[in-house]
């Protein structure tokens, strides 16, 4: 069942996690905060394939500004990467911890980001990351809908979301 994560969390979604943590990263560095600086280098450390030494740098980061959303959501989307790469070794037992680690940043996340327009973005976002770990995670088709439903309650415009909401559906 969880070997359907490394199946399919291989293409797009890993495309849109690294376009999100990027755009999320040079916001950041544009606070100029040493936490956004150290979250930069490690978020740059992941796309390389450095993935733990880049988690220990966003784990950093965190103990900087235990209160930022948005680095909680990036260190959530670094460790689905690490948690298919557990998958892919034929570890899943090691990829479940990772994702049930995922999973608690991305709830701290959604409670961190308050109702202002951008972060109700990245609460969308929050929510289509926690559909994708259960729907390819953990094959649970109707949990991943619950959470899907409520990243379009957030982003009704999400385009990612509504296609896999239909697909889903249909």
């Amino acid at each position: 069942m969880l070997n359907y994560l490394s199946r399919k969390i291989s293409g797009k979604v890993l495309f849109f996690l690294a376009i999100w943590i990027f755009s999320v990263a040079a916001q950041a560095s544009a606070a100029g905060t040493e936490a956004g600086a150290v979250e930069s280098q490690g978020i740059m450390m992941v796309m390389q394939g450095q993935v733990d030494e880049g988690l220990e740098l966003m784990k950093r980061s965190l103990k900087m500004e235990p209160n930022n959303a948005a680095r909680h959501m990036n260190y959530a989307s670094m460790l689905m990467a690490k948690g298919k790469s557990f998958f892919d070794a034929g570890q899943p037992a090691d990829g479940e911890k990772v994702l049930v680690e995922a999973q608690e940043h991305l709830f701290l996340a959604i409670k961190l980001f308050k109702n202002t327009p951008p972060d109700r973005l990245s609460k969308s976002q929050c929510y289509a990351l926690l559909g994708d770990i259960y729907l390819y995670g953990y094959d649970q088709k109707e949990k991943a809908l619950g959470y899907y439903r409520q990243a379009l309650a957030e982003d009704p415009a999400n385009a990612g979301v509504n296609e896999i909401v239909r697909e889903l559906n249909g």
